[in-house]
């Protein structure tokens, strides 16, 4: 008997420790998977096996889902047992915003602190850290009056969680108001201009000049940077002032404007006295009178002061604070020293009385007000001398003296090598000549001026002789004579300083008449002198010399002739046109004649003339050496015969124009600009004439530079 028994394991494993059951934590108390969930099984080993799933929520945030933990007992038949865990995470803590910087109160002017970044954390969104948003409050500068600045820092997570809110106050303090200060001195009754003061700093103030009365006194509303208004006589005025940097406006101040006369003091202009004078220095009747306060430089307060010694000094007269003050200088000079000195002059002749001294002032017993006067009478002369405040006065006494007659030897001459005597009568007086000899004659041999000076009484008189020199007589014959044949001459040598005459043929007339050519020759005596002199004259025969013209010709168109003729002494010269020149220029044909004459008779000579075309012959090289030695250095082109006009211009193979000159004698000495051009060939250009206006007439070619 078999018996078959079949076991089979149906038998699913049982978790002997189960796992947790469902929950719902926060999402940063998620709990740990449990290591201890065992499971056994009746009939074989088991084996556990786990996973984790998550699923979102519908409709959720992404903070808000569920984990879905398996847990899976399975044997070795196959029998599984599964355990399921649903853990429902949620978000529900808020973020946390860093801390926000502390409120802080900001002067007038001072810096608004920069804006600070917070940041904020939070325990489940994966976002973060992340910058909070920061918001300001509306608010409304208002510097004047101060405002507040109120920063606020917000964030929120992914499941709307809200950070409390981060707030910094800022309070931004007033400016400080500008005030004007409400009093203004008292003005002087000459000064229309008023200075506004402040009682605290204002930056950059504008004043502004709001009302005036009497209306129309000065323009309103005047604002301006000075402080200083001009009210223009205005009684009252209202002001404000204006920061220049805030913006802030003082209240209005109207002040009620005072005016007090202002004192005149006058001391004078400075003054100078003299050494041991004294000046008395006046502040005014008029400011004593009305009770003003005076006070001087020296201390003293009274109307006047006397004073004595150099300086400056100065009176203030005050009246109810207005004040005017004038200075003046006084200057302590020595008295000037003047000497006029007694004098004795000579009847008819003048003194001058000097008293200069340098700005000085006169005053003279004759009315005269200059520095000196001059006097030709006999008297005594005053003089006032003022000077720098000092007068002093001095005279001097004049006395006239009758001159000395004196009677001198007339102007002379005096021969060679022979002496003249000159003398004086001196009238009683003392005498000396201009040699210095004290005798009343002097014996002198030279030409010149003598004088002899002669003093009597004090008076002193002085004459003049003039000694010339008695020279030659002026025997004078004339030009020598021509005489025409058969014909005479008169020749004459009167001179009225000539005693005696003798001729080289013996006679002794002054006056003869020759009809001989020759030489003649005539001897004075000097009657002064007692010496000879003579004089020459050639006389001749007028006659003309043979001359010629030359053959007559035939020369080139252009050309010219020169026709010269030596006429001889004595001789004149005309040509067939009325010419007196001892030459003539032939220039076109024709027969060309030469007359010449003289008082005894006349030659005439003629010539033809012909002009005729020909062939012109250019005049050139092409090629020269400018080297400077003396060899062909320069480069003249041109052609045979006459150029007028002539024009010579050298080009180089760029067409530069490298020379250019004028006129005949022109050449090229192969350099441009004070420098040896290169070597090589150059174009040359000549314009010419061959006679005065005639056809302009071109030449061209090529030269050579060789160096």
């Amino acid at each position: 008997m078999k018996q078959v028994i079949t076991v089979q394991d149906t038998t699913r494993p049982a978790f002997t420790i189960a796992p947790p059951g469902d929950t719902t934590v926060n999402c940063d108390a998620i709990p740990a998977t449990p290591s201890n969930v065992v499971a056994t099984d009746n009939c074989s080993t088991v084996k556990v096996s786990y996973s984790q799933s998550r699923q979102t929520i519908s409709g959720a945030c992404a903070g808000n889902y569920q984990l879905i933990r398996t847990w899976i007992a399975k044997d070795e038949c196959g029998n599984t047992n599964t355990w399921k865990q649903t853990i429902t995470v949620q978000d529900t803590t808020r973020p946390v915003i860093g801390t926000a910087p502390a409120d802080v109160t900001v002067a007038c002017g001072g810096t608004i602190p920069a804006a600070a970044t917070l940041y904020a954390t939070d325990n489940c969104d994966a976002n973060f850290p992340k910058r909070a948003t920061m918001t300001i409050d509306p608010y409304t500068v208002d510097v004047c009056n101060g405002y507040t600045i109120t920063r606020r820092w917000n964030v929120t997570d992914a499941c709307g969680n809200a950070a409390i809110e981060k707030v910094q106050v800022i309070t931004v303090t007033a400016c400080p108001k500008p005030q004007l200060d409400t009093t203004l001195p008292v003005n002087c009754s000459d000064n229309s201009k008023f200075a506004l003061l402040l009682l605290n700093k204002v930056n950059k103030p504008k004043f502004t000049l709001l009302s005036v009365y009497p209306a129309g006194a000065v323009t309103v509303p005047l604002i301006q940077t000075s402080n200083v208004f001009d009210l223009n006589g205005a009684t009252q005025a209202t002001f404000f002032v204006t920061d220049g940097v805030t913006g802030c406006v003082s209240d209005p101040v109207t002040y009620n404007l005072r005016y007090v006369e202002k004192p005149t003091v006058n001391l004078g202009n400075d003054t100078a006295i003299c050494t041991g004078s004294v000046i008395t220095l006046d502040a005014g009747a008029d400011n004593a009178s009305a009770g003003y306060g005076i006070v001087w430089s020296t201390g003293v307060t009274t109307q006047q002061i006397t004073v004595a010694a150099s300086g400056t000094y100065y009176a203030t007269v005050t009246n109810n604070g207005c004040a005017a003050t004038d200075s003046i200088k006084i200057t302590v000079n020595n008295p000037p020293t003047v000497a006029i000195r007694d004098t004795t002059i000579c009847e008819g002749s003048t003194v001058k009385l000097n008293a200069y001294i340098q700005g000085a002032t006169y005053s003279w017993s004759t009315g005269d007000t200059g520095p000196s006067i001059t006097v030709s009478a006999a008297g005594t002369y005053n003089v006032e001398v003022s000077l720098k405040g000092c007068t002093v006065t001095d005279d001097a006494t004049v006395n006239v003296a009758t001159p000395p007659a004196i009677t001198l030897t007339s102007d002379t001459a005096v021969c060679q090598g022979q002496s003249v005597t000159l003398e004086v009568e001196p009238d009683g007086g003392s005498v000396v000549w201009s040699d210095g000899s004290r005798t009343n004659t002097i014996s002198v041999t030279k030409p010149g001026d003598y004088w002899a000076t002669v003093t009597k009484n004090g008076c002193v008189v002085t004459d003049t002789v003039s000694v010339t020199n008695r020279g030659d007589v002026g025997l004078d014959l004339g030009v020598d004579k021509d005489i025409c044949s058969g014909g005479s001459v008169v020749l004459n040598a009167t001179n009225e300083n000539v005693i005696s005459y003798l001729w080289n043929d013996g006679t002794t007339d002054p006056i003869k008449e020759v009809s001989v050519p020759g030489k003649y020759t005539v001897t004075v005596l000097d009657k002064y002198c007692n010496l000879t002199s003579s004089d020459s004259i050639n006389v001749t025969v007028a006659g003309i010399s043979a001359f010629t013209l030359g053959n007559d010709t035939t020369i080139c168109e252009g050309e010219v002739l020169t026709l010269n003729v030596s006429t001889g002494t004595g001789n004149s010269i005309k040509w067939q046109d009325g010419a007196t020149t001892s030459w003539y220029v032939v220039t076109k044909t024709g027969y060309y004649t030469a007359t010449i004459y003289n008082e005894c008779g006349s030659m005439t000579k003629g010539i033809t003339v012909n002009y005729k075309t020909c062939n012109q012959k250019t005049v050139t090289v092409n090629a020269f050496t400018p080297n400077g030695d003396g060899n062909n250095d320069y480069f003249r082109p041109g052609v045979s015969g006459t150029m007028i006009d002539y024009e010579l211009n050298v080009y180089n193979r760029w067409g530069v124009l490298v020379y250019s000159a004028k006129g005949v004698g022109a050449g090229w000495d192969g350099r441009f600009k004070g420098a040896l051009v290169d070597e090589g060939t150059y174009l040359w250009i000549v314009h010419y004439r061959k006679a005065n206006g005639g056809e302009k007439q071109t030449l061209k070619g090529n030269v050579t530079v060789i160096k």
